[in-house]
């Protein structure tokens, strides 16, 4: 991470002097992650220590167990046996078809205790083996108006379950799509800015290579922002319920998903921002619209700098075309991925049409 990047995470961590920082740290400083990790010129080691510390923040533990924590009511099952989910209700949608049953249900056996108080007539019921009365008889003999619509509630039922198939696929393969090109961004990135230095060093011997270190810190900037996209992507797609009592629990939830990828200051911007219209300190945090691209944005300044990056004491610096196919292949990625986010984006907002949805109301 750069030396001005640095210097705003800790005024930040420390001082904790903004006005609309304070209003969210009463809640949020009980879980709060530790301080940021020192870089590697004020821990006074070289590039093992900053990628250590690199490696540090995007695996810590406590980060790792918050984003655990949101996956712990997911349903699981086992695909080999038949019998393990048959006779489970959760993971069903009991509560929207219960109150229908019921109401059905209750329909039926008024209709039933009607029937059995009538008076028999001259009509002979062979299902029941006994005559019944005429209302029944005229109801029995109605029977075929409802009939034709069962065909047509069957196909509806086909469509909405192949359409919410196709669906689930869909997002699954945008996330998949998604993770892929994280990876691949990232080892584009690092091969791109740190080669010269290599092969340099291959060639003196030397241990650290003109500015190689700051090359290393905007590389350790680049990953860190790139691990935070996946979880902006999830605050987008799950949002919390953000209320005048829970907005600070709220935030320290998702704050401490980051956990040490970002500053407070740029965590504020991807989840809320505690101002009002005029700027001044608000007691009610605003949602932020869209986090990915608070995101996205950031890797897009940080690709112009990883690609036309100014090397020192390098005996081979990459020529303006060679930097200028790095630039187009990472903002191609990058790219990407804010199509497999808007993806996932149009399935979550995109409701199924309603003659799939009527035959539930049917």
């Amino acid at each position: 991470m750069c030396s001005d990047s640095a210097s705003e995470l800790r005024i930040s961590l420390n001082s904790r002097s903004s006005s609309r920082t304070s209003l969210i740290n009463n809640d949020a400083s009980a879980i709060r992650p530790p301080a940021i990790y020192q870089t590697a010129s004020e821990a006074g080691g070289g590039r093992g220590s900053l990628l250590q510390g690199t490696l540090e923040v995007i695996l810590d533990p406590a980060r790792l167990e918050a984003l655990s924590s949101c996956d712990r009511d997911v349903l699981t099952y086992d695909s080999y046996n038949f019998f393990s989910r048959m006779f489970s209700i959760r993971g069903r949608n009991t509560r929207m078809v219960l109150a229908p049953l019921i109401s059905l249900f209750l329909w039926g056996l008024v209709w039933s205790l009607l029937f059995l108080r009538l008076e028999s007539s001259s009509y002979y019921n062979e299902n029941v083996s006994r005559y019944v009365s005429t209302t029944q008889h005229f109801f029995e003999a109605k029977d075929n108006l409802i009939t034709p619509l069962l065909t047509p509630l069957s196909f509806l039922l086909t469509f909405r379950l192949a359409r919410s198939a196709v669906r689930f696929w869909d997002a699954r393969a945008a996330m998949g799509k998604l993770i892929e090109i994280c990876r691949s961004n990232m080892a584009d990135v690092a091969v791109g800015l740190m080669s010269p230095f290599r092969r340099t060093r291959s060639k003196l011997g030397d241990e650290q290579v003109g500015n190689e270190q700051e090359a290393m810190e905007l590389l350790c900037e680049y990953s860190q922002w790139l691990a935070a996209f996946p979880i902006a992507t999830k605050h987008y797609l799950r949002p919390e319920t953000f209320t005048t009592k829970n907005y600070s629990k709220a935030y320290a939830k998702q704050r401490c998903e980051y956990g040490r990828l970002v500053s407070d200051v740029d965590a504020q911007k991807m989840i809320f921002e505690c101002e009002n219209s005029f700027g001044e300190a608000s007691k009610v945090g605003v949602r932020v619209r869209d986090p990915p691209l608070v995101s996205l944005n950031r890797l897009h300044q940080l690709a112009w700098d990883v690609a036309y990056f100014e090397y020192e004491g390098v005996t081979k610096a990459p020529t303006p075309h060679a930097q200028s196919i790095l630039f187009s292949r990472i903002t191609d990625q990058i790219n990407i991925l804010c199509g497999s986010y808007g993806a996932m984006e149009r399935i979550a907002l995109t409701p199924l049409p309603f003659v799939y949805v009527v035959r539930s109301i049917l």
